[in-house]
């Protein structure tokens, strides 16, 4: 993985919970509004620690920010809840609940310089570094193209679908594409994992020399599973792409 030095060093931070979103059976949007009046800075794609309270030993659990950081005024996380204690704090919040943590932490982030077109490739809540990336980008008038694949299980596992769908319709250097592993018969989309996608776009000559995915005019973004991480990294390279263009991020 490209290594890139980050720009802001981790402070202590308090937030206050302010909208708390259930997007499906088992992933939330939380909303934070920040406590202290110093501007908590981080660069799209990181991550924050938060104190999970416990009486027995101290527990931190990480998780990747899901918002604009050009927007100072709340903050996002997108987290499956699953049965452990970090979820279970957090799915026990109510509006107004603070928490407390420290950050931001993370090599895998975007920058102001890049000049090649992003291919952005997550699996479920893997998808929140990118949200980062790709709303940070926008507001920055990010010019080349930025292409999004998308891979959940079923059906009832989607979301942010109208949201991504929405920068594809209103910018036209972006494209996103989501995809299903396990859809039921009447599922109209795309079918398979992620890396069937990428096959796909392999095999119509999507990362050619002069295509949208020129492999010499392009950086990779991976999050979520190991496997997954593992496969799109071994095909990429295979393919032919720079090690320093390939970034990712093990999500669970």
């Amino acid at each position: 993985m490209a290594l890139i030095p980050p720009i802001y060093k981790p402070t202590a931070v308090k937030f206050k919970l302010a909208k708390k979103l259930e997007l499906t059976r088992d992933v939330w949007e939380f909303t934070f509004t920040p406590l202290d009046t110093t501007p908590f800075n981080f660069e799209p794609g990181q991550f924050i620690n938060i104190n999970i309270p416990s009486d027995e030993k101290r527990i931190v659990r990480s998780y990747s920010i899901a918002s604009n950081p050009k927007i100072k005024e709340h903050l996002e996380l997108c987290i499956k809840l699953v049965d452990g204690p970090g979820s279970r704090h957090l799915g026990s919040l109510n509006v107004g609940d603070e928490i407390t943590g420290n950050g931001p932490f993370g090599l895998f982030a975007t920058k102001d310089n890049y000049t090649e077109n992003m291919l952005m490739i997550a699996t479920g809540t893997g998808v929140a570094p990118m949200k980062s990336m790709m709303e940070y980008q926008i507001e920055m008038n990010f010019r080349s193209n930025m292409t999004l694949f998308f891979g959940v299980r079923h059906e009832e596992d989607i979301f942010y679908d109208e949201l991504f769908n929405g920068m594809a319709q209103a910018h036209k250097n972006i494209d996103y594409k989501l995809t299903l592993s396990r859809p039921q018969d009447s599922w109209i989309g795309n079918r398979g994992r992620i890396t069937n996608l990428i096959q796909e776009y392999k095999e119509r000559g999507d990362f050619k020399p002069g295509a949208n995915l020129d492999l010499e005019n392009l950086r990779i973004f991976i999050c979520g599973n190991g496997d997954m991480i593992k496969e799109v990294v071994d095909t990429f390279k295979e393919m032919g792409l720079s090690e320093d263009k390939i970034h990712h991020e093990k999500f669970y």
